[in-house]
C-alpha cells in the first residue's frame, strides 16, 4: 500500500506530532529513498515524499560543568577495556556508538582521527556496525586527536592487543550500546554530577574549538553535522564577541579612505 500513499498523506506521517523532529528528519530521508526506487522500477510516476521540509528546531546547547577529577571517577566505573571510551567522545567530540567503533588504525598521521562507522543497536536487541548517522557506508570524517588523547589511544592497545576494533565487546560481540551507557551514568552519580549526559561531552568539545577560534563550519565538519545551520542553532551562543576584531579589520583595511569622509 506504500505505493499509493499521496504527498498529502506523506505530510501528515512527516508533519504531525507522533514523532520528534530529528525522528521526523530521518524518516523522511528513509522515505525519500524508498520511494526513489520505487520511481525507478516504476511502480509510481513521481516520488510524493521528496521536497518536504521537515522543520528542525534545535535547542541551544547548555554546558553542564564536569572537572577532570569527576570524569575520573566516571571511568573508574566502567571497565577497564571500555574506558577510552569516554576520552573519544571528550577529546573528538564523537557520539557513543562512534566511539566504540573506532578502530586500530583510525589515527591518521598521529594528528586526526578518521570516523567511519559507528555501533548502533538492532530491533534484536544486539549492536551493530553501521554507517555514520544520516550518512552512506562509504562516508567518514577527520577530526583534530590530541597529543594526550593519542597517548591514552596507545595505552589502550598495547594493554588490550587489539588489532582491530578498539572495543571488541561491542563492535564484533555486539553487545548492546545501552550496558555502555548503565556504567556511565553510575559513574556520574559517583561523581557528584548526576545531571551529565553523554551529549554534554559533546558539546564540551564544540565549545573548547570555538572558544579557541576555530571557525564554525570547521566544528560542523568535526561532529558531523550535515547542515551548518544546525550547528549555529547549537552553538552559534558560544562563539566569542568578534565585533571589535571586525571593526579593526576594517579600519585597516579601509584607512586611506578615511581622508575622503
Amino acid at each position: 500500500m506504500l505505493f499509493r500513499s499521496t504527498r498529502e498523506q506523506c505530510k501528515d506521517f512527516l508533519l504531525g506530532d507522533t514523532m520528534t523532529p530529528s525522528s521526523a528528519a530521518n524518516a523522511q530521508r528513509k522515505l525519500v529513498a524508498v520511494l526513489s526506487e520505487a520511481v525507478r522500477d516504476k511502480r509510481i510516476v513521481e516520488n510524493p515524499a521528496k521536497g518536504i521540509k521537515v522543520p528542525y528546531s534545535a535547542k541551544r546547547a547548555e554546558l553542564v560543568p564536569v572537572t577532570y577529577e569527576q570524569l575520573c571517577t566516571i571511568e573508574q566505573s566502567l571497565p577497564p577495556e571500555w574506558r577510552l571510551a569516554l576520552w573519544l567522545c571528550f577529546g573528538c567530540g564523537l557520539r557513543i556508538g562512534e566511539s566504540l567503533a573506532v578502530r586500530a588504525d583510525s589515527v591518521r598521521n598521529g594528528t586526526t582521527l578518521r570516523v567511519e562507522e559507528q555501533v548502533t543497536n538492532a530491533h534484536t536487541g544486539h549492536s551493530v556496525i553501521a554507517p555514520l548517522k544520516g550518512r552512506h557506508l562509504s562516508d567518514w570524517r577527520d577530526v583534530p586527536c590530541a597529543a594526550w588523547l593519542l597517548d591514552k589511544i596507545n595505552a589502550h592497545v598495547a594493554e588490550f592487543g587489539t588489532e582491530g576494533y578498539l572495543f571488541p565487546a561491542f563492535a564484533v560481540a555486539h553487545i548492546p550500546t545501552q550496558r555502555w551507557r548503565r556504567r556511565f551514568n553510575v559513574g556520574c552519580v559517583k561523581a557528584g554530577c548526576p545531571d551529565l549526559y553523554m551529549h554534554n561531552l559533546r558539546h564540551r568539545f564544540s565549545s573548547t574549538m570555538l572558544d579557541a577560534g576555530e571557525p564554525i563550519a570547521n566544528v560542523a565538519k568535526f561532529l558531523g553535522h550535515r547542515d551548518i545551520n544546525l550547528t549555529v542553532m547549537l552553538y552559534g551562543h558560544l562563539i566569542k564577541e568578534s565585533t571589535g576584531r571586525a571593526v579593526s579589520a576594517a579600519d585597516k583595511a579601509f584607512s586611506e579612505f578615511k581622508g575622503d569622509a
